[in-house]
């Protein structure tokens, strides 16, 4: 993970447990209720491990129910008017310099929600400010999600809205 410079961030991650893609989904549409207009989300993890699942979540939440895929091929896909939600999928850049050719500084500038799925790709160019999320295989559809680089009033209100089944203790 990019070292945070942010001396308003909790040092200690916040744990969540998913037992569902729809439970990931749900986690996603609480955690958009606590995002600001300017939020950066970097997601990293393996295949299948739920980073999709928990922006079509986002992305209901903040957007009304629209289709939501992943922009594989596409690299980005917009939603919203507004909020304005970016949804990247890094999977195929090989390097940062073709995120950068396609506008990332101004889309990491922006009034902008961005889930960066795959950030670890393209991880030098992520802001510090950005909350980290990492997304773990358990079993079967059990997911476990760290999430790293939240400030305490965010974490607060995030923490206010999860049922008690989706913190990880």
């Amino acid at each position: 993970m990019k070292a945070s410079s942010n001396k308003n961030c909790l040092d200690t991650p916040l744990i969540i447990q998913t037992s569902s893609p729809e439970q990931t989904e749900e986690f996603g549409h609480i955690f958009g209720q606590c995002l600001k207009p300017n939020a950066k989300v970097a997601l990293i993890g393996d295949l299948a491990t739920g980073k999709t699942c928990f922006v079509k979540g986002i992305v209901k939440e903040l957007c009304g129910d629209c289709w939501v895929h992943s922009p594989t091929f596409t690299i980005i896909n917009q939603y919203g008017n507004p909020p304005i939600v970016l949804h990247l999928d890094c999977y195929r850049i090989q390097d940062e310099r073709e995120i950068i050719d396609i506008g990332s500084e101004e889309w990491l500038s922006d009034n902008l929600i961005c889930l960066i799925e795959w950030a670890d790709r393209i991880i030098n160019i992520i802001p510090s400010d950005a909350i980290f999320m990492y997304f773990y295989h358990i079993e079967n559809d059990k997911r476990k999600i760290e999430i790293h680089n939240l400030n305490p009033d965010f974490t607060n209100k995030l923490i206010q809205k999860l049922p008690h089944h989706f913190i990880n203790t």
